[in-house]
């Protein structure tokens, strides 16, 4: 977890070791919190969230950034989790 001031790297130093993942041919996803959550909202409301899930799951390593940035509300936070927890002891997150 990368944690600090706005404007102290953190977003840029993600993409380095995503990129550098990438070279080492990790599969690296990359996304906004909010985009995220967004993201797993659709799929929910179209029925297509374990769908979305495994497609999330097949990378090695997934980058969520702005966490924090935007608040959450019950439901982004869930489905947020479901992602963390689905990640435990298979793959890392950034």
């Amino acid at each position: 977890m990368l944690y600090g001031e706005v404007g102290a790297g953190k977003t840029h130093l993600a993409i380095a070791l995503g990129h550098r993942a990438c070279q080492e041919g990790v599969r690296v996803k990359f996304m906004t919190a909010a985009a995220l959550v967004a993201q797993l909202r659709q799929a929910a409301a179209a029925g297509l969230l374990e769908k979305q899930l495994a497609q999330i799951d097949w990378h090695e390593l997934i980058i969520i950034d702005e966490l924090g940035y935007l608040p959450i509300d019950n439901q982004g936070a869930r489905l947020l989790f479901q992602v963390i927890a689905d990640a435990y002891e298979k793959r890392s997150i950034v």
